[in-house]
C-alpha cells in the first residue's frame, strides 16, 4: 500500500512583525497577551495538519488544559480573533472552520521552500483579487479559448490554477489588464514546458525503438 502524502509542516515561519499587525495589537488590548498563547497554539494545529482545522465544541477545553488558561476565556479569545480577522469570519461561521488567507499563503510558500507538491483547493481564499473580473470578460475568454484552442472547462482550471500559483508566490498586479497578460506568458511558459517534455518523452521511446529493432548487421562495423 502506498504511504500516505504528508499535509502538514514540521514547523512554520512567524513573523518578525507580528506585533506591530493592528489585529494582533488589538487581541492583545481585548483579550490580554494570554491570547497570544492560544492564536499560537491554533497556529500549530493548523500548520500540523496543512492550512485549516474544522472547528470543535471541545477545542476550548484542550486548549485550556493545555494552556491552563480558563476554558471561556479560550472560547472569548477564539471569537475575538474571528471577529478581527486573526480568522475568516465567513469559514467559521458558515463551514466551522478556522483558516485565513495570511495562513494559506504561508503554507503554499513553505511547501514551494521544501518542494514538496500540495495545493489549497478545499476552503480556499486565494483567488486573485482579479479572478472574477477576468473571469466574466467574455470577448478576452473568447480569444483566449480562440488563440490556444481551449476548452471552457480547460481555461477554467488554468486560471485557477495560476490564481493560486500567484499566491503562492505573492505576484501582485497593478489591473486586471495586467492581470491578463500575465496569466498569458504564464500559460505561454507551461505549454512549452509541457511541449519540452512531450516531446523529449518521444525522443526517448525513439532511440529505445531502435535499439530494440537492432540486427547483427547493424554491429558488423567498428566502432
Amino acid at each position: 500500500m502506498p504511504r500516505k502524502a504528508k499535509t502538514g509542516l514540521d514547523h512554520f515561519p512567524f513573523d518578525t512583525d507580528l506585533f506591530s499587525d493592528i489585529k494582533v495589537r488589538k487581541l492583545i488590548k481585548y483579550q490580554s497577551a494570554k491570547a497570544i498563547a492560544v492564536y499560537a497554539y491554533l497556529l500549530c494545529i493548523i500548520y500540523r495538519d496543512g492550512y485549516y482545522m474544522k472547528w470543535d465544541n471541545e477545542l476550548p477545553f484542550i486548549i485550556s488544559e493545555c494552556l491552563g488558561f480558563d476554558e471561556a476565556f479560550v472560547g472569548e479569545a477564539i471569537e475575538c480573533m474571528v471577529r478581527l480577522g486573526l480568522f475568516n469570519e465567513h469559514m467559521f461561521r458558515e463551514k466551522q472552520v478556522l483558516t485565513a488567507r495570511g495562513i494559506q499563503e504561508r503554507y503554499l510558500r513553505e511547501l514551494a521552500r521544501l518542494r514538496r507538491t500540495g495545493d489549497v483547493s478545499e476552503y480556499s481564499l486565494l483567488d486573485s483579487p482579479h479572478l472574477n473580473t477576468m473571469l466574466n470578460s467574455t470577448l478576452w475568454l473568447a480569444k483566449m479559448r480562440q488563440d490556444y484552442k481551449l476548452s471552457d472547462e480547460d481555461l477554467n482550471d488554468l486560471l485557477n490554477e495560476w490564481s493560486k500559483w500567484c499566491a503562492a508566490t505573492d505576484k501582485q498586479h497593478t489591473s486586471a489588464q495586467d492581470a491578463k497578460r500575465h496569466f498569458e506568458n504564464w500559460y505561454k511558459k507551461i505549454n512549452q514546458q509541457k511541449q519540452n517534455n512531450a516531446k523529449s518523452t518521444t525522443n526517448d521511446r525513439r532511440r529505445a525503438t531502435r535499439q530494440l529493432t537492432a540486427t547483427a548487421k547493424d554491429y558488423k562495423t567498428s566502432f
